[in-house]
């Protein structure tokens, strides 16, 4: 048992050695490094064996050792908390006054003021000039009628006025209505009359015809007839549709 304990503890002595040993030459070794190297890192060598370690400056090692790096400073540790606000330092001196600035903007114009008392009143001046003539008034009211005047002398005699006069209408198509185009329709005089006037016109069985269909000709012909022509225009009408033809006939 007392040989066991022993044993132990010159172990535990051997390694605290050890550590307290490797301390020191860490700290020797680091600051003669610190001289020679600038790679930013320390090199260093311990024995497989034994144990010792060793620094180096060109990180070469023997066979029998093993070859140890580290960073000669950590990493950036991240910022601390923001320190409590400090107390209001003493007020400075007054400084030197400023120079003057530009003049500013002109202010708004204030109110009016009151009328002043009224003057006394100036000479009469001359006469102007007299001015434009003004528009013309509105139209008065008609007066009464006045009293009849003599009868005229009589006029000459008129030439002949017509007679038997009479219009011949013709339809085409002669009942209801047809989807017919051209349509052509001839109104002729009686015997023994003659055109003096001509007519014609259009309708629909309903109001689809409104600029789709026109008259293409009314014309006399011959002296007693009168010949009407109408037809569909684009886009023409599926409506249905008749002409008429007047002939306005009088004796001669």
């Amino acid at each position: 048992m007392a040989l066991r304990d022993s044993a132990i503890l010159s172990r535990r002595f051997i390694t605290a050695l050890a550590v307290a040993s490797l301390s020191a030459v860490l700290i020797a070794g680091t600051g003669a490094f610190a001289h020679d190297q600038d790679d930013g890192q320390i090199h260093g060598c311990y024995d497989k064996k034994g144990g010792r370690f060793r620094i180096v400056d060109d990180g070469r090692c023997a066979s029998d050792e093993n070859r140890v790096s580290w960073n000669e400073r950590g990493r950036k540790g991240d910022a601390g908390p923001r320190g409590a606000v400090g107390p209001t330092g003493p007020a400075g001196a007054k400084g030197a006054d400023g120079s003057d600035g530009p003049p500013g903007p002109a202010g708004a114009a204030g109110p009016a003021g009151r009328d002043g008392e009224p003057g006394e009143q100036g000479l009469v001046g001359p006469d102007g000039p007299p001015g434009p003539e003004g528009p013309a008034g509105p139209r008065g009211q008609s007066g009464p009628p006045g009293a009849e005047g003599p009868p005229g002398p009589e006029g000459a005699r008129g030439p002949a006025g017509m007679s038997g006069f009479e219009a011949v209408t013709v339809r085409v198509p002669g009942n209801g209505f047809d989807s017919d185009s051209p349509k052509r329709a001839t109104a002729q005089c009686p015997n023994g009359k003659r055109v003096v006037g001509t007519g014609a016109s259009i309708e629909g069985d309903d109001d689809d015809i409104a600029g789709r269909v026109a008259l293409q000709e009314i014309a006399p012909a011959n002296g007693r007839q009168v010949r009407a022509v109408a037809a569909e225009v684009a886009p023409g009408t599926n409506s249905r549709w008749a002409v008429t033809v007047v002939a306005f006939c009088a004796e001669t």
